[in-house]
């Protein structure tokens, strides 16, 4: 059994993973998640928080943040980046993290 609180043995979880999608999955790794072995599901070490269905168009630190936001990881990896997440707002978490994709909705 692999010690899922370090980042290399959460990638090394993404094996499977179409070559294409290995930037994604070291990026989910980082952000807590490792690969259940289900088609596109992972799940945090942390929280046990579980997405089914991840698309590389998801931004997993906002993802992780909305589904599941009283993670202890989460927050403690919030804290060393110096993020202060707000408690409760009517703008999504992906904006506030990422104010310049907001050109970019489709209409």
């Amino acid at each position: 059994s692999l010690n899922l609180t370090s980042e290399l043995n959460r990638f090394a979880t993404f094996y499977t993973w179409p070559r294409k999608d290995i930037i994604f999955a070291k990026l989910l790794a980082k952000e807590g998640f490792y690969s259940t072995g289900n088609f596109l599901e992972v799940q945090c070490f942390s929280c046990n928080g579980n997405i089914s269905h991840i698309s590389v168009n998801d931004m997993p630190m906002a993802l992780h943040y909305e589904l599941f936001p009283h993670c202890r990881f989460l927050k403690n990896r919030c804290k060393s980046l110096k993020l202060v997440l707000p408690m409760k707002s009517s703008i999504p978490l992906h904006m506030l993290l990422f104010p310049h994709l907001q050109a970019m909705r489709y209409y």
